[in-house]
């Protein structure tokens, strides 16, 4: 059975209606502290509880993050890391890929998206987003990707 690590935009699409809980149902699903860090983060305080809601709903385990990075990485959430770690590479080839797409400037988030993209790399967890950018660096490393309509039409055809 695939193990699932939910990017932070699965728990948006559950609120707002627009992906049932039950696409998940049976699967083995994960996050890491960034994704709940990040809905943590939420300005809006209604939509933040009902983020947490969907979190719980889910119900996904937390793996740590593959590398430990100051500032971003929570120490007792995250290994420390100095196998020569394929993080490097990533969060350079986001940036290069952020900066020509013009990825919003208020949310900027290359170093959160690499510790994520690699944690998912080296757990052989397949990643669930819809972050092309997060996406494409996933797979240039040798990852697994679902993006959510992948993931709909998988899960009503089966």
């Amino acid at each position: 059975m695939t193990a699932y690590l939910l990017d932070t935009v699965v728990f948006n699409r559950l609120i707002d209606d627009k992906l049932p809980p039950e696409f998940f149902k049976g699967s083995r699903l994960y996050i890491t502290h960034i994704q709940r860090d990040e809905l943590l983060r939420t300005p809006n305080v209604e939509r933040r509880e009902r983020l947490l809601k969907a979190v719980n709903v889910l119900n996904p385990n937390q793996v740590p993050t593959s590398s430990f990075l100051l500032g971003v990485s929570q120490l007792d959430a995250a290994i420390l890391n100095d196998d020569g770690s394929i993080y490097d590479g990533m969060i350079s080839r986001i940036r290069r890929l952020d900066s020509h797409d013009g990825k919003n400037p208020k949310f900027p988030n290359p170093e959160a998206d690499a510790l994520i993209a690699e944690t998912a790399i080296k757990n052989g967890l397949t990643l669930v987003t819809l972050d092309q950018n997060l996406a494409t660096v996933t797979m240039e490393f040798g990852g697994q990707v679902a993006d959510l309509p992948e993931w709909k039409s998988r899960e009503l055809s089966s």
